[in-house]
């Protein structure tokens, strides 16, 4: 119970990112696009598989969701690797000095 709690925040917190990404003008028009198709598919009666059928029913819109989430996820990764382009890695040779015997 106490791991869902912790939970809530995020989950609103998520929200409200997805929420200012609709806004957001550096995001494309097929994004933005593809989330409102997503909550309009997941609020309407009509499914291609319907509700009325057990757990079956759910499965579709839970699908569309995670997807829905997956796709913004990884559009704010890629945001946010193009926004530091002169990051560099350092090469050379890592070495434990508590280890080393003088």
């Amino acid at each position: 119970m106490k791991n869902f709690i912790t939970l809530i925040p995020r989950i609103f917190y998520l929200a409200y990112k997805i929420f200012t990404t609709l806004f957001d003008p550096k995001v494309s028009i097929k994004i933005k696009l593809f989330f409102l198709l997503s909550i309009i598919y997941i609020i309407s009666p009509y499914d291609l598989i319907r509700d009325i059928i057990p757990i079956l029913g759910q499965v579709d819109d839970i699908l569309v969701f995670i997807i829905a989430i997956l796709v913004y996820k990884f559009q704010d990764f890629k945001r946010n690797l193009n926004k530091n382009p002169k990051e560099t890695i350092i090469e050379g040779e890592f070495r434990n000095i508590d280890s080393d015997t003088e």
